[in-house]
């Protein structure tokens, strides 16, 4: 049965409000500083984000949505939404952001947009809700309220449009959205934000250990395919495939958190599946690594004469920040690179692809050696049908390496 949206209250939520809501923030892990820093490198207006943040405290405060929550934390609540929101376009932070309050419990916020296609504004909203809802599911977590803005300066039957196909993920989710809101002109095309809600008895991962097996549910390649879209090189049938990908939920994610010998999940989103690793590392209890073996790399067929006429997406964005922290194996063999195929080449293509961004959201699920079988089979369920194991976590610096096919991988 679909869950029941309560309706958000006309208006603006008031000014004073707001203005506590940036100042009474002792404790939040933002500081409003960094929110304005934020706001620099992003296209969402600072009265945006937190007007985004005023309609999910309506939300959350309607009869039966969640525990009543404390009044206390409302204004930090909005504080951290409202920095969710800002960093969405630049790709900042995790894909999801944790907020806990207390006894309460904590809840799970992610933001997603994307510009416009304006051949295809259904696709826009349909890849910006699944990339929010996933970033939640992913976790372990079944979203419980997703809201919706839309950019004030495109014509009606376009926001119209990209609502419906913001609503489509949702529904699949048991959802309804909250799509009222209308951004400045300027903002990205969309914007959506989802909440999940995690108890304070909700049990935690062991976390990454040295041997286990790094899975990764969807085909690599969706960034490069949408910046080749919105250039108008991509065919009908590569749209079709890309859609494909990135409208499909992490819906296996809160089962697979369930299994014993999973021992995390992350989520790729913005910063792609190299952000999502350096993650997984650095949240480990142990100082570990992630070995990648580029040969195993699942990638939509299309993507690769992309990367090698130099389309990158949000790559180089992404490399820029984290680049540092992704090496080559350095017994890796110049023998072994060449029957990778072209060598460096091969090198350079696995860093786009683990660079780019995940345009729907990616699942990458670290689990012990003997449960890579069971992990697979429940994706395979899910229709994943791309997921794969890509390699392994090794003991040592928290960094991703590159290596080709070798004895011992899992």
């Amino acid at each position: 049965m679909r869950r029941r949206t309560p309706p958000l209250i006309p208006g603006k939520v008031e000014s004073a409000w707001l203005t506590t809501a940036l100042s009474a923030t002792d404790g939040a892990s933002a500081t409003a500083a960094t929110v304005r820093e934020q706001r620099a490198t992003a296209l969402i207006s600072d009265g945006d984000a937190l007007s985004l943040a005023g309609d999910l405290v309506q939300l959350l405060r309607f009869p039966g949505s969640l525990p009543e929550l404390p009044p206390d934390a409302l204004p930090r609540l909005m504080h951290e939404t409202a920095a969710t929101v800002l960093a969405a376009p630049a790709g900042e932070g995790r894909a999801a952001r944790p907020v806990t309050i207390g006894g309460f419990g904590s809840l799970l916020l992610a933001a997603a947009c994307l510009p416009l296609l304006p051949e295809a504004p259904a696709a826009v909203g349909g890849i910006v809700a699944t990339q929010a809802l996933s970033a939640v599911l992913g976790l372990g977590v079944r979203p419980m309220l997703v809201l919706a803005g839309t950019a004030s300066d495109l014509p009606e039957g376009m926001r119209e449009q990209i609502v419906a196909g913001a609503r489509a993920p949702c529904a699949a989710s048991s959802l309804a959205l909250a799509s009222g809101r209308r951004l400045q002109a300027g903002s990205p095309a969309c914007v959506v934000l989802a909440v999940g809600y995690v108890p304070p008895a909700r049990f935690g991962w062991r976390g990454a250990l040295p041997g286990d097996c790094l899975i990764v549910a969807k085909a690599l390649g969706t960034d490069l395919l949408l910046a080749a879209w919105r250039a108008g090189r991509l065919s009908p049938q590569e749209q079709a495939l890309l859609l494909a990908t990135a409208t499909q939920p992490l819906t296996p994610g809160p089962l697979l958190a369930c299994l014993e010998r999973v021992h995390a999940q992350a989520v790729a989103g913005q910063r792609g599946l190299l952000g999502a690793l350096l993650e997984l590392c650095s949240d480990a209890s142990l100082s570990v690594g992630a070995l990648i073996n580029i040969t195993a790399l699942p990638v939509l067929p299309a993507a690769h004469p992309l990367a090698a006429d130099g389309v990158d997406g949000a790559a180089r964005r992404n490399l820029e920040r984290d680049g540092a922290r992704l090496a080559v194996d350095a017994a890796w063999s110049c023998a072994a690179k060449d029957a990778a195929g072209d060598g460096d080449g091969a090198v350079a293509a696995a860093r786009l692809f683990l660079a780019g961004a995940a345009p729907g959201g990616n699942l990458l699920v670290c689990c012990a050696a003997e449960a890579a079988t069971e992990v697979l089979a429940a994706l395979l369920e899910y229709d994943f049908g791309n997921a794969a194991v890509i390699g392994q976590i090794v003991a040592g610096e928290r960094q991703v390496t590159l290596a080709g096919t070798r004895a011992g991988w899992c």
